[in-house]
Formats: structure tokens, C-alpha cells, sequence
């Protein structure tokens, strides 16, 4: 024989049987097959790039992408490895950028010591300065003059940016 137990008793001689029930509930909504946060992202094609300052590739830059339309794009960045290559995100390490026309800005900032010499840790005041290792105009989207177009079609290999330097 059976004992049946209504509902609301069961929970008042079981506190944790609410709460519980509460932490499945919450789980088993929580654990759909698609990411909410991805669900309304736009799509983004891989695009990939190098760059030149003063013709020689150059590692550390950072590479700043903004769509003109804002309403149809998102902004990309990247940052430059030592052959000066890179790989742009949106979103993801490497997942690319949006479909459009996109300013670009470049720059690459180290701290130099008095001698010109990189300085990585600074140890006393006025030991070393920042210095911009790409002329200034690159490093904002008014006054870089680079544009480029990103295709959902075919490849988004980007011409080099050749760029002068300090």
C-alpha cells in the first residue's frame, strides 16, 4: 500500500524538494542546443591581412576595423604577429568580420628609453617614454584613409597595409 502524499505537504517536509525542483527547471531551460548570445549575431566572414610599416612587417600592431554602417555592421579588431599578419574577430578569436565597407586604424605605442631602446619595465620616473611606432593619421579611422570592403562571397584576403612609421 501506498502513501499518498498531497503536493504542498511533501515540500514542507522537504525544503530542499522545492528548491530542487527549482535548480532542474532552471537547468533544463539553460541547457537548449543554441547559444542565445550567438542566436542574433550577425554573420562574419574570415578576413585575414598583413602590415607594413616602412616596408617591413611589423608585430604588435593593433588593427582596428569600423563599419560604416553602423546599422548593418559591427566593429573587428586584430593585432599583428611577427611576419605582421593577422587574423580579424568580431566576435571569437579568428571568426572574421561583417559583411561591408569598414574604416580601418592602426597603431602600435612602446615605451623608449633615452638611448631609443625598448623599454619593457619602467623603473623610475621619466626613464622611458611612449612612442608611437606608426605615424599618428594611421591611428584613427578620420584620418588613416583605409577603407576595405568585406565580401560574404569568396576571399577576404586584404591588400597589404603599407603605412609609414614615427
Amino acid at each position: 500500500m501506498g502513501v499518498n502524499i498531497p503536493m504542498q505537504s511533501a515540500f514542507r517536509t522537504r525544503p530542499g524538494a522545492a528548491a530542487t525542483l527549482a535548480l532542474a527547471a532552471f537547468m533544463i531551460a539553460g541547457c537548449s542546443s543554441e547559444d542565445p548570445w550567438k542566436k542574433n549575431r550577425p554573420p562574419v566572414y574570415t578576413t585575414t591581412g598583413i602590415v607594413e610599416v616602412d616596408g617591413r612587417p611589423i608585430e604588435g600592431v593593433t588593427v582596428l576595423f569600423q563599419p560604416v554602417d553602423a546599422d548593418k555592421g559591427k566593429p573587428g579588431t586584430a593585432v599583428t604577429d611577427r611576419n605582421g599578419a593577422f587574423t580579424a574577430q568580431t566576435f571569437d578569436p579568428g571568426d572574421g568580420l561583417t559583411e561591408g565597407t569598414h574604416r580601418v586604424s592602426l597603431s602600435k605605442t612602446v615605451m623608449l628609453d633615452k638611448q631609443g631602446n625598448e623599454v619593457k619595465e619602467i623603473r623610475e620616473p621619466g626613464d622611458a617614454k611612449e612612442t608611437h611606432m606608426i605615424a599618428k593619421k594611421f591611428g584613427a579611422f578620420e584620418t588613416s584613409g583605409i577603407e576595405v570592403q568585406i565580401k560574404s562571397d569568396g576571399s577576404n584576403e586584404l591588400e597589404t597595409f603599407k603605412v609609414t612609421g614615427r
